[in-house]
């Protein structure tokens, strides 16, 4: 189990979502039953296997329920502080004193959305993805910075869609952040 850990620490470390899905398919190719897998993570046994070979992965409630049922959990780690330009006052209104500490501390956002990925409640995960990408000051620059479209950020991450895995994965890397994946604690709590 360790070494597995490792391994897809390892690959979450690149950013790279094909790495990152052929560790989890390597995971799941490697486990003792992967019936039980694929049950446990809710997903038809004959899915589980071509479910990360997409170009963006899988949605990221795949991603949790798969090593949920191995036995890991994810959280967010802090790498680094992103540069900031200068900054906009335009719009500043409308942020509450939460809003800006999520967007000038990424340890905080880290934090934060490490709270929300401990229950493993998608809705929760999406509502906190929202809140940090709202606390932006310039969700166009920021959605560059990402690689992605401001558009396909809000759509990612509004309360009615569970994002792609890969958008997720891109996302938190703007922000210095990356995902970890750690084994769920013995007790049930995760």
């Amino acid at each position: 189990m360790r070494q597995t850990e490792i391994a897809l620490n390892a690959a979450l470390k690149t950013a790279d979502t094909k790495a990152v899905c052929a560790a989890l398919e390597k995971l799941v190719r490697s486990s003792p039953n992967v019936s039980k897998l694929a049950h446990e993570a809710k997903i038809d046994r004959s899915r589980i296997y071509r479910t990360f070979r997409g170009k963006e992965g899988p949605r990221l409630a795949v991603v949790i329920n798969v090593l949920r049922a191995a036995g890991f959990r994810l959280i967010v780690k802090f790498e680094r502080q992103p540069k900031k330009g200068k900054p906009n006052h335009f719009g500043q209104g409308s942020k509450t004193m939460a809003h800006l500490e999520l967007r000038w501390n990424s340890k905080a956002s880290a934090e934060f959305l490490t709270l929300a990925f401990e229950k493993s409640d998608v809705g929760e995960i999406v509502n906190a993805l929202e809140s940090v990408l709202r606390a932006q000051e310039n969700v166009v620059a920021f959605a560059r910075t990402a690689s992605l479209e401001r558009s396909s950020l809000y759509r990612s991450f509004s309360r009615s869609r569970i994002p792609q895995f890969g958008i997720v994965v891109h996302f938190l890397n703007a922000l210095g952040l990356r995902l970890v994946v750690a084994p769920l604690t013995t007790n049930g709590a995760g």
